[in-house]
């Protein structure tokens, strides 16, 4: 009997044993509790901000047009001009083209509302001596009057008259071709279309070979 209850001793303490439930048999060293691993916080990293680049400004597309000679818009970008007197304009850009032959008469002249009239109208005449089967060109400039011109031959007869085919700075010069039928002195007579200035004005007269 006492071998039995001994034998039963014997299993129960190594199914304790084997179940880990004897503490006091098998020593505290083996029922010690396991350690507990702490884990650390785990630090959230700050995201990382993508840095913008730098500004740069747009190009100018047509920067570089003045260097294409064949570009069509390459004055884009130029400055226009000042025009100092937009009523400027060529002294020689009447309807009648300017003589490019020798000079026989230049003369500055001034015109008075009291000079001997012709046609009606003071004037200065010159006289001027030309070649028989010639053409000339006699052209009267101002920028003070609306200068007339008149040209009567060496009999006294008048050949050509003009208003405004001289064009000039002020588009009103006078200028005729006349081609001489005889030679001798023809005169011209330098006047205005209107009324002479109070004070007078300033001309001059030209007369060339064409």
């Amino acid at each position: 009997m006492t071998r039995i209850i001994f034998a039963t001793m014997i299993a129960a303490l190594i199914c304790s044993v084997q179940s880990g439930c004897c503490r006091c048999c098998l020593g505290p060293a083996m029922f010690r509790p396991r350690p507990v691993v702490i884990q650390p916080p785990v630090v959230q990293q700050p995201p990382v901000v993508q840095q913008p680049p730098p500004f740069q400004p747009p190009q100018d597309p047509f920067k570089d047009l003045n260097k294409d000679a064949n570009n069509p818009f390459k004055d884009l970008n130029t400055k226009p001009k000042k025009n100092k007197n937009p009523f400027k304009q060529p002294a020689d850009n009447g309807r009648i083209p300017p003589g490019e032959g020798k000079v026989l008469l230049d003369q500055q002249g001034r015109l008075n509302p009291n000079d001997p009239p012709r046609e009606n109208k003071p004037h200065k005449a010159f006289t001027v001596q030309l070649e028989q089967g010639k053409t000339y060109v006699i052209t009267l400039r101002s920028n003070e009057m609306d200068s007339y011109l008149y040209v009567y031959d060496p009999q006294g007869a008048l050949i050509a008259q003009d208003d405004d085919s001289g064009g000039g700075v002020t588009g009103l010069d006078s200028r005729v071709h006349i081609t001489a039928n005889r030679a001798g002195n023809y005169v011209i007579a330098c006047t205005a279309l209107f009324d002479v200035p109070p004070q007078g004005a300033n001309f001059t007269i030209n007369v060339r070979e064409r």
